[in-house]
Order: C-alpha cells, then structure tokens, then sequence
C-alpha cells in the first residue's frame, strides 16, 4: 500500500458514508443556518452608542466530523491515514 500512496496528489477520504455503496455524496439540507433578521440590544449600552454586533456560525468539529465519523470506524482506514501525504476528509458538514 505504501507505493501506491507514494505517488498520491491526494487521496479524497468518503468519511460521511456510512458504508462503502455510500461513496461520497448524498443528500442533506440545502442550508444550515437560514437567513433571518436579528434584532439585538445591549442592555449594558447606553441608546446612541454605535457598536456592531458579529453573529459567528458555529463551525464544524474536526473531532466529529473526521474523527468520529464511520469511516474512521474500519480497520484499514489506519494505513490510509498513516501512508497518505495529503488527505481532503469529505463529511456530512464539508470538506476538511
């Protein structure tokens, strides 16, 4: 296994796919984090002060997302991760 991942580019890792008939892509919601209108107030500010507010999307986990997931759940999976220079993890919640 060692010469075949020698001359890798890079090696595209099906980690969301809950068995080998999966392959990497699949169905899923087309947006996570839907558009709305917030309206935010800062009790400890005083009316007038201009302050913007950052809403920040919660980011995927590597630790879930890869870690976790099935395809680190099989045996020679190790010898993938071990022998691999480069590696894109395709999950449920993106590429890693």
């Amino acid at each position: 296994m060692g010469k075949i991942y020698q001359h890798s580019l890079c090696t595209i890792a099906a980690s969301g796919a809950e068995h080998s008939g999966v392959g990497c892509y699949y169905r899923r919601e087309a947006a996570r984090w839907p558009v709305e209108n917030y309206f935010l107030t800062d009790v400890n500010r005083g009316p007038g002060n201009d302050n913007p507010v950052i809403l920040e999307a919660i980011l995927p986990n590597w630790n879930i997302a890869v870690e976790n997931s099935a395809l680190a759940k099989r045996g020679w999976v190790l010898q993938e991760r071990m022998l691999a220079s480069r590696t894109l993890f395709w999950t449920e919640d993106g590429l890693f």
